[in-house]
């Protein structure tokens, strides 16, 4: 195991796994998000809704490149860790009283 060969003491390779384990899933999460995406809506809206999150205005995003890929890997990702991080989307709230 990956742990082992580091040296790792028990603890450690514990909380490393479970680290990997997030980053996987988030990996996995993003990957689905943008299979989704794709598969669901028109190739204009997927543009728009990169060229939306692109780093400057007037920006466009060109999925054939290496660039426009892990762009959309990173608005994807970004979601996923959005929706795993929070509570909720702020549609239900606590009673104060």
């Amino acid at each position: 195991m990956v742990c082992d060969f580091f040296g790792f003491e028990p603890r450690h390779q514990r909380l490393s796994l479970l680290g990997l384990r997030v980053l996987g899933l988030i990996h996995l999460g993003g990957c689905i998000v943008w299979l989704v995406k794709v598969l669901t809506t028109s190739e204009a809206s997927v543009d728009s809704f990169l060229n939306d999150f692109a780093d400057h205005e007037g920006e466009f995003v060109d999925l054939s490149t290496l660039s426009g890929k892990l762009s959309a890997y990173c608005v994807c990702t970004y979601f996923v860790t959005t929706i795993f991080s929070t509570v909720g989307f702020g549609d239900i709230s606590a009673n104060s009283r």
